[in-house]
């Protein structure tokens, strides 16, 4: 971010850390958040790009696709099976 932008431009930053949210959090307002979640899911409105798939036996290939970094998308681990979409 260019120092110029935040001052000419009146642009602001605010950091955001998930772990902190979580520990000022109530229980409710996690309940809350993760129906909101649940509800985005099903309805398609909330969704993320997977990279690869990865069987459960194949922990150490998912662990080192995910330590590479520079992905399009989630390395996501599935039950021992078909580790196709």
């Amino acid at each position: 971010m260019s120092p110029l932008a935040l001052i000419f431009r009146g642009i602001t930053l605010r950091g955001f850390w998930l772990a902190r949210w979580f520990e000022l959090s109530t229980p409710e307002q996690r309940q809350s958040l993760f129906g909101s979640l649940a509800s985005q899911i099903i309805a398609g409105t909330l969704h993320a790009p997977v990279a690869r798939r990865f069987g459960l036996d194949d922990i150490s290939q998912a662990l080192t696709a995910a330590a590479q970094g520079g992905r399009s998308g989630k390395i996501v681990l599935v039950p021992n099976g078909d580790p196709s979409p």
